[in-house]
């Protein structure tokens, strides 16, 4: 057999699919049609990954070989005695190990619950749920996502400081736009703050680009979703933004407080929606690069 069609059959004889493969290998379910078509040849570091995750060694999935085949020895000319005590080593479980994101999900998902409660005994039932949230969120990506847990993790932590700093404090990535007008009865701790909630944000979108760079672009509809997004949130900002200053000036900024809270939290989905579309165009924009340069 050739090797993909030891991948194929040892892949089937686990009861996995190309899309359980990819995602355990970290690659596109595209990359593993290929090895299963000879088409393309997987690098080491993914055979390697595939001998451990199938239970057979590297000789039985290269060379197609059966175990029964593989524990075959050329007879020695000179037999050597056998001690009484010796037995036969153990042979590994062909299970696949389960993967250590999933018990650090679970970790997470108690220390949340354990905050959630002791500041709940407290008395205080929102702080507890504000606080907990990053471990909440993080917990449950673990157990649920396969590719690319941390990276998902990490946008899951900001977003969660990005909620309680628009929620608690002044905080706003907008403040940098106003650093040189920045008068000295400013808080110049607040535009410090907003700065690195600033070079965290385009930290993380660099990063998901980075991540994703090995991704397949399949089609131009792949655009329609952050297209989509980019959209709703110019039409949601726009006349929330515009129903904010109408009120400040009609009603006074201290009799609003009700609808405020309501329009500052569509200017926080808002804000959100526009980050979504504008790290998902970059993506594709960079496939649709990559693709260009190798066709």
């Amino acid at each position: 057999m050739t090797l993909g069609e030891t991948i194929r059959t040892v892949r089937s004889e686990k009861g996995m699919s190309q899309g359980d493969l990819a995602d355990a290998l970290d690659v596109s379910r595209q990359s593993v049609s290929k090895w299963e078509t000879d088409t393309s040849v997987p690098e080491l570091d993914k055979l390697v990954k595939m001998c451990d995750l199938f239970g057979v060694s590297l000789d039985e999935l290269v060379r197609g070989m059966k175990k029964e085949e593989s524990a075959e020895q050329p007879e020695p000319q000179h037999e050597m005695p056998v001690s009484p005590e010796w037995t036969e080593p153990e042979i590994h479980s062909t299970e696949p190990v389960k993967p250590p994101h999933q018990l650090a999900g679970i970790i997470l998902l108690c220390t949340g619950a354990v905050i959630t409660l002791l500041l709940t005994l407290m008395g205080s039932i929102l702080g507890g749920l504000l606080y907990a949230s990053p471990f909440l969120l993080c917990g449950l990506l673990c157990l649920k996502c396969r590719r690319h847990v941390g990276l998902k993790c990490a946008w899951a932590v900001y977003f969660c400081v990005d909620l309680f700093m628009a929620s608690g404090t002044a905080v706003n990535r907008r403040v940098v736009f106003r650093t040189f007008n920045y008068a000295a009865s400013d808080n110049y701790f607040i535009l410090l703050l907003s700065w690195i909630m600033v070079l965290l944000l385009l930290g993380l979108i660099a990063l998901t680009v980075f991540v994703h760079r090995k991704d397949e672009l399949r089609s131009v509809r792949q655009v329609i979703p952050g297209l989509i997004l980019l959209g709703a949130s110019m039409l949601t900002a726009i006349p929330s933004q515009f129903i904010v200053y109408s009120l400040t000036s009609v009603m006074g900024s201290d009799r609003y407080h009700f609808i405020g809270g309501i329009l500052a939290s569509i200017s926080f989905i808002t804000d959100w929606l526009e980050i979504a579309a504008v790290t998902s165009l970059l993506c594709v924009f960079c496939l649709w690069l990559k693709q260009r340069r190798h066709n």
